[in-house]
């Protein structure tokens, strides 16, 4: 009888922990669940909220916990964590190009390994969202093993990944044919 009331007391703690984070809407808020989604610790009726929280407030400084829980969990909970770090990583790619340099958390990021290692799982994932993802790791992380699945998205016809890739590419420091299948995508009637 003891066990199921530590249960229900622990589960509310969680689902507070997931509220106070919420109305933060500070990414070091967020941290803390990012890590317990990392260490597997969520459950219950926590675990849903919490990775819809990360998603809507996180930084990259919580990419590293997120390959991991990304890598752990199933189902409804892995396809919620996974629109959460395309929207993280789709906010930190926009905000480069709107001028607002984070260089601090790019570098962060970049120096740490489990984020490059999901960089590369990414890339071949075949889920735009994380190829996304995958291709703005690619960037940072510098691994040239990154150039062929790059160059695989962007000959995909999405804009999105395509300029992604290409981003990363030439941040490798590829240039040959790098613009070649975005312009022709740009071009097209469809457009």
């Amino acid at each position: 009888m003891l066990a199921p009331c530590w249960q229900e007391e622990r589960q509310h703690a969680q689902r507070r922990a997931v509220a106070i984070a919420r109305l933060s809407r500070k990414a070091a808020g967020v941290l803390p669940l990012a890590e317990a989604l990392a260490r597997g610790t969520l459950q219950g009726g926590a675990l849903l909220p919490a990775v819809r929280v990360v998603g809507e407030v996180a930084g990259p400084e919580s990419l590293p916990f997120l390959a991991r829980a990304e890598a752990r969990l199933t189902g409804r909970a892995r396809d919620e964590l996974v629109t959460g770090i395309f929207a993280l990583t789709s906010r930190a790619w926009i905000e480069r190009y709107q001028w607002l340099p984070r260089t601090a958390e790019e570098k962060a990021v970049s120096e740490h390994g489990e984020s490059c290692k999901a960089m590369l799982r990414w890339l071949n994932s075949g889920d735009p969202r994380l190829q996304f993802a995958g291709a703005w790791l690619a960037g940072l992380c510098g691994d040239p093993a990154a150039v062929e699945p790059l160059r695989q998205i962007e000959a995909n016809l999405d804009v999105g990944l395509q300029a992604a890739a290409a981003d990363a590419l030439i941040r490798l420091g590829v240039r040959e044919g790098v613009a070649g299948p975005l312009l022709a995508t740009l071009t097209r009637d469809e457009m």
